[in-house]
């Protein structure tokens, strides 16, 4: 739990000094929620209530923080394989008789899932005066915690198991962002991809994080899980069955990439 907190505290420290990160965590949701997400919530807001049972905006705003809860991992997760191999976290690996590689990516998890939670936070507090119709309770909030902090998990343990493989940092960024991006329900509904678009959207985790943050702020008919799951199952085996999905994921992504990190070596990792 030492080293675990040693680790918590030193991202932090690296983290609240990069000024792209104000501007990122900061001004990027104030932007959209007074341009794009305006505009676009008063030329679809009554369609959205009538089918989704909410309005544009808030169906899309919570989409918003899983786009900081992939991005804040995989921005920083080749700079956190360089740190591995080449900084001061080298020499505990070097001088360490314990397995502190979980411990490692954990600690960065941990700091992302709560920025991540910040971004979220923030975007409610904003939507306060635009009457947006969310609901909260203990559990939705413990709910949404422990999926963003999942999705989190997911994403950081797949950067690291891609840098084994991927030549480059495009390549890397283009492979993550494109999928997860275009098919998890960020910023539109599912329910109107085709079949099989709608059956790749299914398979990714991010889309099933999505619809568990929804459903407990939003209501069951904005969640999506209805077609996700193909309507099959009642409502609670459909979050059960999603969260389940999440953890697993999580769990053998966590354990590939503590495998591999010790293996990173500096000729692995490319500018």
């Amino acid at each position: 739990m030492p080293l675990l907190y040693a680790f918590i505290k030193r991202r932090f420290r690296v983290v609240l000094t990069q000024k792209s990160f104000f501007i990122f965590q900061l001004a990027q949701p104030l932007i959209w929620l007074l341009t794009y997400g305006l505009s676009i919530n008063n030329a679809l807001s009554k369609a959205f209530e009538e089918i989704l049972g909410t309005n544009f905006l808030a169906f899309e705003a919570l989409g918003l923080p899983m786009l900081f809860s992939i991005s804040f991992p995989l921005a920083n997760s080749l700079n956190m394989s360089l740190e591995f191999s080449l900084g001061s976290p080298r020499i505990i690996r070097l001088l360490s008789s314990h397995d502190w590689r979980a411990s490692f990516i954990l600690a960065d998890v941990a700091v992302y899932a709560i920025l991540s939670l910040l971004a979220l936070f923030e975007l409610l507090v904003i939507s306060f005066p635009f009457g947006f119709p969310y609901s909260f309770s203990l559990i939705g909030f413990l709910s949404v915690v422990l999926v963003i902090f999942l999705s989190v998990l997911f994403t950081y343990s797949l950067a690291i198991v891609l840098s084994k493989v991927l030549l480059s940092v495009s390549s890397y960024v283009s492979l993550l962002l494109l999928p997860f991006f275009l098919f998890s329900g960020i910023y539109y509904p599912v329910m109107y991809l085709p079949r099989l678009e709608l059956l790749i959207s299914a398979v990714i985790p991010y889309s099933h994080a999505i619809a568990i943050i929804r459903y407990f702020l939003l209501g069951y008919k904005a969640s999506q899980l209805g077609a996700i799951w193909s309507g099959l199952f009642n409502p609670i085996t459909q979050i059960a069955l999603s969260l389940t999905y999440l953890i697993l994921f999580s769990f053998i992504l966590l354990v590939l990439a503590s495998r591999l990190l010790d293996k990173l070596g500096t000729r692995e990792v490319l500018f």
